[in-house]
């Protein structure tokens, strides 16, 4: 199940999707003959059911909209985020503002999850791989193997294979780690990893009174380097922070936290801390690298920007919002992919 997607009772009965005209206040237009309910807006399974129904039936839903689908948590998403689907060559491809189709010489390997055709872990990052930044999909490639969705191995066949996107998982795969428990301490170990700043994931410390266990250790020190999320605000896990806090500081570890703005906006000072933590001459140069993944990810607007352009220009320029503003609709929105998934994707803030 989706955490935040409220889903309907009964995959198979479409009673939130109407095909074809429709009239009433009550729907919500999604494409071309594709409507939802109003009060099914924000679901995402609604959503993909509406387009399944305007694919041919070996096709399948892969890309993003795959990883949506499976409830991975993803990179920041652009505004309006088109529906991913491979289809196999004999099929005549499906052309819909909104909807990315891409042909294979064969049917794409997939599963049906709870009504919907999903391909497989390995075929849904291929297919990300091609058109994502390197920082992204290696957090992609980190939720897939930490859930168990994929093995390293499956995932090496589908690198090797003769498939545009091929390279860059290649080089995903060198970086990628499953012990990575959020999307964000992916991208802590990464700006670590692009700095040449060697790190050991989730390193436990042993404690007379049991263990304790961190994001990072700087290997080689005793420096321990943890993400701090939205959730280490609150009452509760503050005081269990301090709780840590006091025991690395007993058993003579330096904790080091940062947030999300930290990593995106003040990496050099991570930087900084990670060459004091290793006693060596701190030079800036070597943020070029964490900059350089930064500027080609969904993490940093720009990125987002040029990602949106690519696929507006595959879909001839035109997107569901541009085009749902130009229809005499009675609703006053779309269903989009953007707002349905924020939900089960990780805020930059």
């Amino acid at each position: 199940m989706l955490a935040g997607v409220v889903l309907p009772q009964s995959p198979a009965d479409l009673v939130q999707i109407r095909l074809g005209r429709v009239r009433g206040a009550e729907w919500v237009w999604v494409s071309r003959g594709i409507h939802v309910r109003r009060e099914f807006e924000s679901d995402l399974r609604s959503e993909l059911f509406g387009w399944q129904e305007a694919l041919p039936e070996d096709a399948c839903f892969t890309h993003l909209t795959g990883a949506l689908a499976r409830g991975w948590p993803v990179p920041p998403l652009p505004a309006d985020l088109p529906v991913f689907a491979a289809a196999s060559g004999r099929d005549v491809r499906p052309r819909r503002v909104g909807l990315s189709v891409t042909r294979h010489p064969h049917p794409v390997e997939f599963e049906v999850l709870d009504g919907l055709r999903v391909a497989r872990p390995a075929e849904i990052l291929l297919s990300a791989a091609h058109d994502l930044g390197l920082l992204d999909v290696v957090v992609l490639v980190d939720v897939a193997l930490h859930r168990h969705d994929c093995t390293l191995l499956e995932l090496w066949a589908a690198a090797n294979r003769c498939r545009r996107g091929a390279p860059r998982l290649r080089m995903a795969l060198r970086y990628a780690d499953g012990r990575a428990e959020s999307l964000w301490e992916s991208v802590l170990r990464v700006l670590h990893q692009a700095c040449d700043v060697p790190v050991e994931p989730q390193y436990v410390i042993p404690d007379d009174a049991g263990s304790f266990r961190a994001d990072l250790r700087v290997v080689g020190t005793r420096r321990l380097v943890e993400y701090d999320g939205a959730d280490h605000r609150s009452r509760e896990r503050h005081g269990k922070d301090l709780t840590r806090k006091r025991a690395f500081h007993r058993l003579g570890w330096q904790r080091y936290g940062y947030t999300s703005p930290v990593l995106l906006y003040q990496g050099l000072a991570v930087l900084q801390d990670a060459d004091e933590a290793l006693a060596r001459e701190h030079d800036p140069a070597r943020i070029r690298a964490w900059h350089q993944l930064l500027a080609e990810s969904l993490f940093t607007p720009a990125g987002g920007a040029r990602r949106q352009e690519r696929w507006n220009a595959a879909s001839g320029g035109q997107t569901r919002q541009s085009t749902a503003r130009k229809r005499p609709s009675t609703s006053s929105g779309t269903a989009s992919l953007r707002s349905i998934s924020a939900a089960i994707s990780t805020s930059v803030r």
